[in-house]
Parts: C-alpha cells; structure tokens; sequence
C-alpha cells in the first residue's frame, strides 16, 4: 500500500453492489465497479477482490437488510432473516474483515444515507 491514505465503499443493494475507492486527501473517486448481486459467495467474493485489487485503510458498508448493527450482538454485522435468497445469516462485516484485514464500518443503506447527508 502507497502512503497515500484511501477508504472503500459499498452500497449493497439487492441487485447490484457499487464498489469504490476514494482518495481521502483529494476527495477523489480513484476506482468504481458495479458487480451484481448473486448468492453471497460469489458477490462478497467479487466484491473482495476489488478492494484486494484497490487496497483501501478502512471500508464502509451500506446494505440492504435487515441486517444487525448492535455492537454488542453475537450477530452483529451479519444479514438477518431477509427475503433474499441465500443471504440470512451471512457474515457480512466478518467476511470483509477477514479477508481484507482493515477495520469495517457496517450499516443500513438508509443509515448510510442519513449519514452521507
């Protein structure tokens, strides 16, 4: 990784993700995908390979849920009972973590917007 300082997001929807590095200096937008939304193997996958390809400091993640944001759940960061086929009970927070090795900050899509505001 440069010394240059860079922060991922994803806006995790039911049937797209976007992806993206901004440059935390320059506020710029450096990389940006879209990867579809599949079964949660293939879209977290993708999605880490991105950010692998893109190294970032820290992620931010907005997703479609309902998903678990209590800190001091033994779920927190994962997909609850969704109608989404295939993604109750994913890791979502953990996988990231695990795989990119950088600190995660997960939320709901509408958190995220709130807090983009």
């Amino acid at each position: 990784m440069t010394d240059k300082k860079y922060v991922g997001s994803i806006e995790a929807g039911g049937t797209k993700f976007i992806v993206a590095v901004q440059d935390v200096e320059s506020g710029k937008i450096i990389a940006q995908d879209r990867i579809s939304t599949q079964d949660p193997k293939k879209t977290l996958e993708q999605s880490a390979a991105f950010f692998k390809e893109n190294p970032v400091n820290a992620l931010g993640i907005g997703t479609f849920g309902p998903i678990d944001i209590n800190e001091n759940s033994r779920t927190f960061g994962y997909i609850l009972d969704t109608p989404k086929p295939g993604w109750s009970g994913t890791n979502f927070k953990g996988y990231f973590e695990k795989e990119l090795d950088i600190p995660v900050v997960m939320t709901t899509d509408v958190n995220a917007s709130c807090y983009g505001e």
